[in-house]
């Protein structure tokens, strides 16, 4: 009796740590987090671009040093 409760222990950690490794929720959530710094990323990217085409060298520094802060 202590054996099969013991294998039955077993067996019922061992799902429920498979659930947290693949828990959809969570990963949507860790995608939804990505993609949104990936798009701010890439917003910030446009918008140095658009500065140094304009001459703006001053704010493509600033949103410049924005962008690296946002990569650390």
């Amino acid at each position: 009796e202590g054996r099969m409760q013991a294998v039955e222990r077993a067996l019922q950690e061992s799902e429920e740590s498979e659930w947290r490794r693949t828990n959809p929720e969570a990963r949507a959530r860790a995608e939804g987090l990505t993609g949104q710094l990936q798009a701010a990323v890439d917003k910030l990217r446009g918008q140095i671009d658009t500065a140094r085409a304009q001459g703006n060298n001053a704010r493509a520094d600033k949103l410049a040093k924005e962008l690296e802060g946002r990569q650390a």
